[in-house]
């Protein structure tokens, strides 16, 4: 682990995998982040009606949380104002952001980390910023905002400029810690914590009255604040924290893919949701990535008290493929049997037949680009022969649904 290290990005290959260059920064966070965290705790994003409650406080804070990411060069011009090149708390947008393309919506923000005998929680962002995008700049800059377009940038880093071209994809993990700090060197004196034991007994009891959220976890947290013994914060306890919670505080779902790639480089995206929604059709997902270049994926889901899950991966060009019902309510990790995801469903309706060897065959002997990649099926970079002998093999073939427990 990398002390002070809270942003990575991770430059690859997307036809090869390989990482071309990976940078870890620590960001500024702006005072907009920090005024949403004092409004939330002010109360200003509750209507105060009990029945309407968990309705409102989300369209309210929807206005002040992070929903969109962007980079810029980083290249101060004649006309800059109040921003420079090192990022500080007041910054309200980048120094140069790219404009020739729009801010894009963050893909992920699907994870919350906490411990309760820790001092601190954690929000890990994960974003993927594909090919076609930043296509030929020197990025030296990233941040998150919470708008569209305007100042309203929340966090902001810098790093060594890098020249982007067409192949490389940007794989961007944005972390952002709150800790509970003491603000000087000195250890405070012990004091009575029986007083905000209480009140925050108070407060959790009425949000599970109200929102029926079971917050034992939470109640379990302030009952070691009021017991433990004082001690004091520092950046090794902090440092040490983050790496224990990375370690136990996280249920796993593991195993392996292939695909039909010409050089065993089996890359695909997942997609988790949870089993009840699954079921009800509410595709709501929980986290989604892509898996390592060798096929193997290791899916960190929250520990929130959710018992099964689903995991399905899509390719483009493929077959959907779905376990149901893994069932982690009685361990913290499970390993998924390895899967084989089969070829040649280029239109996307869950079965390889005649209208997607039609499809493909329109597209035989052109360059493959972005919009018609799906068609190079082998991923050797040629639309040809072998795609379509590929598809052939796996006519009449459809999406597999499968029960975790009957793999």
């Amino acid at each position: 682990m990398e002390s002070n290290t809270n942003v990575t990005l991770t430059f690859r290959n997307y036809k090869t995998g390989k990482v071309i260059k990976t940078i870890k920064r620590h960001n500024i966070v702006s005072k907009q982040l920090v005024l949403t965290l004092i409004r939330a705790i002010d109360g200003q994003f509750s209507s105060g009606d009990s029945d309407v409650i968990n309705e409102n406080r989300r369209a309210l804070l929807d206005d002040y949380i992070p929903h969109y990411f962007a980079m810029g060069s980083n290249i101060a011009s004649s006309g800059d104002v109040g921003i420079t090149t090192v990022p500080t708390f007041n910054d309200s947008r980048l120094l140069t952001e790219f404009t020739n393309w729009p801010r894009m919506r963050i893909s992920q923000r699907n994870l919350i980390e906490y411990k309760p005998t820790n001092h601190y929680a954690k929000l890990i962002i994960k974003h993927y910023v594909p090919h076609d995008f930043y296509t030929y700049m020197t990025i030296g800059e990233a941040g998150l905002f919470i708008s569209e377009s305007g100042n309203s940038c929340v966090a902001r880093v810098n790093f060594d400029r890098f020249y982007k071209d067409e192949l490389t994809v940007i794989d961007v993990m944005w972390e952002i810690t709150i800790v509970s700090a003491e603000t000087s060197l000195e250890i405070n004196n012990a004091i009575d914590r029986s007083s905000i034991y209480m009140a925050m007994e108070d407060t959790l009891n009425k949000l599970t009255e109200v929102s029926g959220i079971q917050l034992s976890v939470l109640m379990k947290g302030i009952t070691d604040y009021a017991e433990r013994d004082e001690k004091k914060i520092t950046q090794d306890i902090i440092d040490q924290d983050t790496e224990d919670i990375n370690k136990l505080s996280k249920k796993l779902i593991k195993g392996k893919i292939t695909t039909q790639n010409y050089k065993d480089r089996y890359k695909s995206e997942y997609e988790v949701y949870k089993q009840e929604d699954f079921v009800l059709g509410n595709l709501n997902v929980v986290t989604s990535g892509v898996t390592e270049i060798d096929g193997s994926y290791e899916i960190q889901v929250p520990d929130d008290g959710t018992l099964k899950y689903v995991l399905r991966f899509v390719k483009p060009g493929y077959l959907k493929y779905t376990i149901t019902n893994i069932d982690l309510s009685s361990s913290r990790e499970v390993t998924i049997q390895d899967i084989n995801l089969t070829a040649g469903d280029v239109n996307s309706d869950d079965v390889v037949d005649s209208n997607d060897l039609t499809e493909l065959n329109n597209h035989v002997n052109e360059e493959v680009t972005a919009e018609n990649q799906k068609y190079d099926i082998n991923e050797d970079g040629l639309i040809d022969s072998n795609d379509r002998d590929l598809l052939q093999n796996n006519m009449n073939k459809t999406s597999t649904t499968e029960d975790w427990k009957s793999q």
